[in-house]
């Protein structure tokens, strides 16, 4: 059996090194792409984006886990365990379908955070402390129907809570529910930190 050398080492290496590199330039073009896709309003492709830099950011990993084992030695270095099949996590770094998402948002003046038993409670909540007066000002939509009004509804079950005299419709989509805080928190320079968990 021919040995290993050196040299093979350092080419291993920097291949790896070089396909690293390749892969995060990659994702860092898919993130300029999804934030050019918020701007534009283009959900679709925000998803398409994000699910794209999340696979590319989970094979990175996977990557690095394996030049650091050829690193330390082939022979030495322990085998990582494969994540169960049951794993909240498909390949491609995106939740199942099935799972349910929750939003946790953090408000940075004071490090108060805001959390409901659901996502589309935790919006709403958040939207309260942006006040609904400022984000009806910004004319913002979901699916045709306005984001926050006095008068008109998204009128598919689950899709908009009433607080006081404002009906507050929402995406059901989890991650274009924290596109929506994101966008507004910044339009409306109110520093928050929204994570889905």
């Amino acid at each position: 059996m021919q040995i290993i050398t050196e040299q093979d080492n350092q080419q291993v290496a920097e291949s790896f090194n070089a396909v690293i590199s390749g892969l995060n330039h990659i994702a860092d073009d898919i993130k300029q792409s999804c934030a050019d896709a918020v701007m534009d309003d283009d959900y679709d492709k925000v998803d398409a984006s994000r699910a794209s830099a999340m696979a590319i950011k989970n094979f990175v990993q996977e990557l690095t886990e394996l030049a650091t084992r050829w690193n330390q030695g082939i022979f030495n270095a322990p085998v990582p365990e494969k994540m169960p099949q049951t794993a909240s996590f498909n390949g491609l770094g995106v939740r199942r379908k099935n799972q349910k998402t929750r939003l946790l948002v953090t408000y940075l003046a004071n490090n108060q955070q805001i959390q409901g038993r659901t996502a589309g409670e935790t919006f709403v909540e958040t939207l309260r402390l942006f006040k609904f007066e400022q984000v009806a000002a910004l004319h913002k939509q979901v699916s045709g129907y306005p984001l926050v009004s006095k008068t008109k509804f998204n009128p598919e079950p689950n899709r908009y809570l009433k607080c006081g005299d404002w009906f507050v419709n929402f995406p059901s989509n989890t991650q274009y529910k924290k596109t929506f805080l994101d966008e507004i928190s910044t339009t409306l320079k109110i520093p928050i930190r929204v994570d889905v968990v």
